[in-house]
């Protein structure tokens, strides 16, 4: 997590791989979209999809979105 000095809000960036473990496991076609709920209650309005975590790129079986973390 990141905090500007400036402001108090945290940036958060998340990465959800899209192979979950262990093994085949039937998981819902808006299991992504509930995960990213849970860490940025606005999601889509003030989150971004990612395609790079500090320096390293995503995986190609990884999802990640970036946004200021909820003060609540």
């Amino acid at each position: 997590m990141f905090c500007d000095a400036d402001s108090s809000a945290q940036l958060l960036t998340v990465a959800i791989t899209m192979r979950p473990l262990p093994g085949p496991i039937a998981v819902s076609g808006q299991w992504v979209e509930r995960l990213v709920l849970a860490f940025f209650p606005s999601f889509p309005e003030q989150v971004d999809v990612v395609d790079r975590i500090g320096q390293l790129p995503v995986s190609a079986e990884e999802f990640a979105v970036t946004g200021f973390a909820d003060p609540n």
